[in-house]
């Protein structure tokens, strides 16, 4: 029963999308652990880090609440853990055999039932041997191995493979319990950490106020065999929760959490014992912290590093970690006043864990998007001995992820990878000229190979249905041949040197025509040496079409900003606020009859066309053939408006709209990007009768800093927004960094089934699948080739295709998705392999 239960829920979250207009967390994931707090960090003998926590993603790789690090910050590949935790690890500790304890709040690993506690082998796999049982009852917070390998944890459990533990307990090396560990009746409310002195003698705090009846606050120390040592009084201690302890080699020890009292004298959050629990008064903490203190590490030179909520020590500001001398002053050496902000969470800021490397640097770890200005540390950070960033560990990309500069244009191949140009020099800090391509997950493609790139702006491209690519814009050279405000490129990012054509002075927009030929627009006044007004039509060569002809009714027109070619082969263009229709031979289509928009007319206009052959355009216009339209009108075939198509929203103000590019979806549904004087830089979609569509979230909640001047639809519906951007903000809330591109989630766009003719259906079986996954289809409909993502949008296989069926053997366990290339379209569905 339990087994359905559990594929009943998969079968669910397939049918469960994000919402429409929601920024897609899959895109160009950034380094370090996002999308969840680091609660622990503790290095091996080698040098490797083991990192655990809330995270799914550790470097852009799926690593469900525990990863390994490299003593660079890369991902070590050899630890695998599969399917990884179901719920959060607190704390894990290292054997020394190397082996690891892991404690938390998780009731699985790797699928396998594991309640609150595992032992994991070296490479990440199930220790057999550790037997838990039935495990915990409830959340573990901490452990301590022993010098005889037993192991004391501490938590909010009552019961231990069910029987009655309070809190506390002591397992012997292969799991079950030490029954000579005597603990009574326990605590009585959480502990949230221990230690060991030298003597052997364990450390235990929290919360609680009694042991074993008997009453002792927060901090208590036991004998080796769980007995409360009396020599230790506690009945008055901290003010309120214990979380850290650090007991240090002379004995004494060091207290931090959020107490603000310890039996009655004021030492804000920090406090050092001496062995017999009174206060050490040779340690000066002053004032002591302005919030919570969470993880307290001492140095082998006797410093103490201090990690937290704060933000001042002994009122001198103290950004959430510092490093103190030995009687409790600031050591004045280690400047750790990095900007560790938290704009992505709507909870504040903290360090949670350090670890010290044997060279000396400082893993830290918690819940921050910073630790140094204008650079990215996910939740995951290492710094130098002196407290400045290291910028050597990996978790660390200058200016956020994504270009060093504007993106302006975009397109996608047929394989799904995203071809993006612009002003940048750079993307994820490689270095990418004006034009870059990245994978499906929006990380860079490094086998697109443009040598030195563009030595100038890109400012449009297009993806010819070859897969070459054309682009132009203001260089005059690609990887160092001259190329004159025009090129073309292989499929690879190398450039044809078939192709050779001369622009001037300026082009900016590219498309291709139905019998593959290129049309260029622009300020263009001469091609190839050659007169042209504005537009000029390409052979494949970059020679002059001399069969299109010369348009002289463009020889006083301004720069031409736009052009579509429909399926007959006409073709529309737009410039100085009008937009006109040419035959597919050059000459004016004298049957599109529009006079043009009214208004500013310093901001070009943008065509897209539907289905149906009607054209939607957006620009900076106030009316359009005379008739009031605020940036965005609708034409019928003739040219004249469409009157059943109004847009009218308090969202963008009317009066001052300045919209840039707009797309169609398959529903009709269409989506575009502008801005107004207002500063209100936004992405709207409305309804193909231009009501606002009330279902995609970004109508009234995503705001972007500056201008969003491109986009674009993947066959799954997703949204590809690019521009000037570097932030944005949710319901003008925090400020989010997202430099020049991103993706939002939208289900009613996908490509889907019911998209193509006859509502051709793809059946999968069996679903799931474990070696052959086998698909039907209606006769006379033929299969190309397949591609197969992982849910973070990598694709993970892809072939042509002459049978019906797709071997998945190979394939790790999980969640597909395929996408089946037929003559009558692309077909997507989910899958699963078991």
């Amino acid at each position: 029963m339990r087994k359905h239960i559990q594929l009943l829920l998969i079968i669910f979250s397939l049918t469960s999308f994000a919402q429409d207009g929601t920024i897609d967390s899959s895109f160009n994931i950034p380094t370090g652990a996002i999308n969840g707090v680091v609660n622990t960090i503790v290095t091996q003998n080698d040098g490797k880090m083991i990192v655990g926590g809330d995270f799914t993603f550790l470097n852009r790789l799926a690593f469900n609440k525990l990863g390994r690090l490299n003593t660079d910050g890369t991902n070590d590949l050899s630890f695998s853990i599969g399917s990884g935790f179901d719920n959060t690890v607190n704390f894990v500790q290292i054997q020394p055999d190397g082996k690891l304890i892991v404690v938390g709040n998780f009731t699985q690993y790797n699928g396998v039932t594991k309640n609150r506690i595992v032992r994991l082998n070296t490479n990440g796999t199930i220790d057999p041997t550790f037997n838990i049982g039935s495990g915990f009852n409830s959340v573990v917070y901490s452990t301590k191995i022993q010098s005889d390998g037993k192991i004391i944890v501490v938590g909010n459990f009552t019961q231990y493979n069910g029987i009655t533990r309070n809190r506390i307990v002591r397992l012997n090396i292969d799991g079950t319990i030490d029954s000579s560990f005597n603990i009574g009746s326990g605590a009585n409310n959480m502990v949230n950490t221990c230690d060991l002195q030298p003597d052997g003698k364990i450390i235990v705090a929290g919360n609680f106020t009694s042991y074993n009846g008997v009453s002792y606050r927060r901090i208590i120390r036991l004998n080796n065999d769980g007995t409360l040592d009396t020599t230790f009084n506690t009945s008055t201690s901290a003010s309120s929760t214990i979380k850290t302890v650090c007991v240090q080699s002379d004995g004494k020890l060091i207290i931090g959490g959020e107490f603000s009292t310890y039996k009655g004298v004021t030492v804000n959050r920090i406090v050092r014992l001496n062995s017999d629990s009174t206060i050490d008064t040779t340690f000066n903490s002053g004032t002591g912290f302005f919030n919570f203190v969470n993880t307290i590490v001492s140095q082998t030179d006797g410093k103490i590093l201090v990690g937290g909520y704060f933000t001042s020590y002994n009122d001198i500001y103290k950004n959430r970690i510092l490093r103190l001398n030995n009687d409790g002053s600031l050591d004045s050496s280690f400047n750790s006043n990095a900007s560790i902000v938290n704009s992505t969470s709507s909870t504040p800021s903290f360090v949670q864990t350090i670890s010290i490397q044997s060279n000396g640097k400082i893993i830290f770890g918690g819940n921050f998007d910073y630790a140094s200005s204008n650079t990215y540390r996910n939740n995951i950070a290492s710094i130098n001995v002196d407290g400045s960033i290291d910028n050597s560990f990996f978790p660390f990309i200058e200016n956020s992820l994504s270009s060093n500069n504007s993106i302006r244009a975009i397109g996608l191949q047929s394989d799904g990878k995203i071809i993006i140009g612009g002003f940048f020099a750079s993307y994820n800090g490689v270095s990418a000229n004006r034009i870059a391509r990245l994978n499906t997950d929006g990380t860079l493609d490094t086998t697109f190979n443009i040598g030195t790139g563009a030595n100038g702006a890109i400012q449009d491209l297009k993806v010819l249905s070859n897969d070459k690519i054309v682009i132009v814009g203001d260089f005059t050279t690609f990887n160092g041949i001259t190329k004159n405000k025009v090129a073309m490129l292989h499929s690879d990012g190398t450039l044809d040197t078939f192709f050779n054509a001369s622009v001037s002075p300026s082009a900016e927009t590219v498309s291709e025509q139905s019998n593959g030929k290129i049309l260029i627009g622009g300020g263009i006044l001469t091609v190839n040496g050659q007169p042209r007004a504005k537009l000029a039509s390409l052979n494949l060569d970059g020679s002059l079409d001399t069969s299109f002809l010369y348009g002289p009714y463009l020889i006083n027109a301004g720069a031409i900003r736009d052009i579509l070619v429909q399926p007959d082969g006409k073709i529309y263009i737009s410039h100085d606020q009008k937009v006109i229709r040419l035959n597919s031979n050059g000459t004016l289509d004298t049957t599109f009859n529009s006079t043009g928009g009214g208004g500013n007319g310093h901001i070009g206009i943008n065509i897209s066309r539907q289905s149906d052959g009607k054209i939607i355009l957006v620009g900076n216009f106030k009316s359009f053939n005379g008739v009031p339209s605020y940036g965005i009108v609708r034409l019928n075939t003739d040219g004249s408006n469409d009157s059943s198509f109004y847009f009218d929203s308090p969202l963008l103000s009317a009066q001052s709209r300045f919209l840039l590019k707009s797309v169609i979806q398959n529903d009709g549904k269409i989506i575009f990007v502008g801005y107004d004087s207002m500063s209100s830089v936004s992405v709207k979609r409305v309804n193909s009768d231009g009501s606002l569509d009330n279902t995609f979230s970004a109508n009234d909640s995503l705001l972007f800093n500056v201008s969003a001047e491109n986009l674009v639809i993947q066959n799954d519906g997703k949204i590809i927004v690019c521009g000037g951007f570097t932030h944005y903000s949710l319901n003008s809330g925090n400020s989010i960094e997202k430099r020049y591109i991103l993706r939002l989630n939208n289900n009613s766009g996908t490509l889907s089934t019911t998209d193509f003719d006859n509502n051709i259906e793809l059946n999968l079986y069996p679903n799931p699948v474990k070696d052959n996954l086998n698909f039907n289809l209606p006769i006379g409909v033929n299969v190309l080739s397949f591609e197969v993502f992982d849910l973070i949008g990598k694709k993970i296989d892809s072939n042509t295709l002459q049978t019906n069926f797709i071997n998945v053997k190979h394939y790790v366990n999980g969640i597909y998705i395929l996408h089946l290339k037929t003559d009558k379209g692309v077909l997507i569905k989910k899958f699963i392999k078991n």
